[in-house]
Order: structure tokens, then C-alpha cells, then sequence
């Protein structure tokens, strides 16, 4: 598993910096959207995923165990919308993810109230269950 603490120095800092929320940014510069973090993030570690969430599902797997660093986050806001949201989780309870509501880049725990309520969903990325080599 790689260390999560750069990427949290990292995100941290761009915390500092009001990292904008876009629809469909996955670069900082310009606005991240959900996914666009989680590509981020990934890309911070060597790993290339697909340009939609709909094409990185295979690359993950649905876990029912405790949450390890790096697991993705799927949060289904039904029945008052149709959208999902995702989010990383980079020291399990706490995450990040960046969405119109918080005007950016956030901060989370699975221990808040908001959170802690949403039906969610927890995804590891397959090499990370099978232990080889990352591509990129």
C-alpha cells in the first residue's frame, strides 16, 4: 500500500490555495470535480484511470471491510437526487473531496454527521487487493 501521508501534505496545501470545484476539472489549476480528485490523487501515484467514473469502475472493487487509504467513496444522495458523489478516503475516517457545495476542496470524516448518515459505498482499487505492479 503506498503512503498516503504526501498526497495528504499535498491536498493539504492546496486547501491553503481554495482549490475551486469544477464540473468536470481533474486539475487543481483549474477546478477539480469529484472524480476528478479521485484521478488526481491516483495520478499522484503512478495510476492512470479512464476519463469517467462509468470507465474506472472496473479498476475497482466493492470492499465491505474497514476503510484502508485510498478507498473511493461512492455516496448516494436517493431519494432526493439521482447524482452520486465520490470521494477518496486518505487516512481512514477522514478524506477529501471537492463538490459544489463546499465551493471546492474539502475535508471530511466518515464520523460526521452528514456522512455518517449517507448511504455509501466503499471501493478499493484492484492492485491494491492483488498487490502488483501499479500501470502508468
Amino acid at each position: 500500500m503506498p503512503d498516503a501521508q504526501p498526497i495528504i501534505s499535498h491536498l493539504n496545501e492546496l486547501l491553503t490555495r481554495r482549490t475551486a470545484w469544477a464540473e468536470t476539472g481533474d486539475d487543481p489549476a483549474s477546478g477539480l470535480s469529484c472524480y476528478g480528485l479521485v484521478r488526481y490523487v491516483y495520478q499522484r501515484l503512478g495510476v492512470c484511470l479512464p476519463l469517467t467514473p462509468e470507465a474506472a469502475e472496473t479498476y475497482f472493487l466493492a470492499v465491505q471491510d474497514a476503510p484502508q487509504p485510498f478507498d473511493v467513496l461512492c455516496v448516494d444522495f436517493s431519494p432526493f437526487s439521482f447524482q452520486r458523489h465520490l470521494a477518496v478516503l486518505l487516512e481512514p475516517p477522514r478524506g477529501y473531496h471537492c463538490a459544489r457545495a463546499t465551493n471546492g476542496l474539502a475535508r471530511f470524516s466518515l464520523l460526521d454527521g452528514a456522512w455518517r448518515r449517507l448511504k455509501r459505498r466503499h471501493f478499493r482499487y484492484w492492485l491494491f487487493v492483488q498487490e502488483t505492479e501499479r500501470p502508468c
